[in-house]
């Protein structure tokens, strides 16, 4: 039952991401800025969180976008997987938000209890954030639309290349 949290901001950029490439075979387009200032502010925030106790998992999003970062939030520990229920804004389109490189962006997770003191941290340290959820159970869904069991999400991750190479 921890909170979701994405640090950051996203600017939908596909140029260059790994959707591109898989959906439409093309390395195409800028790959996504990079503003050096407001990497700096949230590493530092990031860094003045953890030392604060107040932040339980973090993860970065890059490629594959925040989806792809999530799916791998839940499954990185095979012995202790976990389900997540998020809501992604939608900014302009669908697939653009949830696929989008972006930098600068990190996910975490905290203790709900933990919630005020977060989020004016955050507020101080001029950070962006976005609420996306919680974690917990035995399934992985988004945006109240799409569901996937954690153990077939980590089946896929996990065996998918050895399967196709009869391995």
């Amino acid at each position: 039952n921890d909170l979701i949290y994405v640090l950051g901001e996203d600017k939908e950029e596909m140029g260059g991401s790994e959707y591109i490439k898989i959906m439409f075979n093309k390395v195409a387009g800028d790959s996504p800025s990079i503003d050096l200032v407001v990497e700096k502010r949230l590493q530092d925030t990031l860094l003045k969180l953890i030392g604060e106790g107040l932040i339980n998992s973090a993860h970065d999003i890059s490629e594959g976008g925040i989806i792809s970062a999530l799916a791998e939030c839940c499954i990185i520990n095979e012995s202790q997987m976990i389900g997540a229920d998020v809501n992604i804004p939608i900014k302009s389109r669908e697939d653009f938000s949830l696929f989008s490189e972006s930098q600068s962006r990190i996910i975490v997770s905290i203790t709900p209890n933990n919630k005020t003191l977060f989020e004016q941290l955050l507020q101080n340290s001029k950070q962006s954030f976005t609420i996306l959820g919680k974690t917990g159970g035995r399934k992985f869904r988004v945006n109240n639309k799409t569901e996937m069991d954690i153990h077939q999400l980590a089946d896929l991750y996990y065996h998918s290349i050895s399967e196709i190479m009869n391995v």
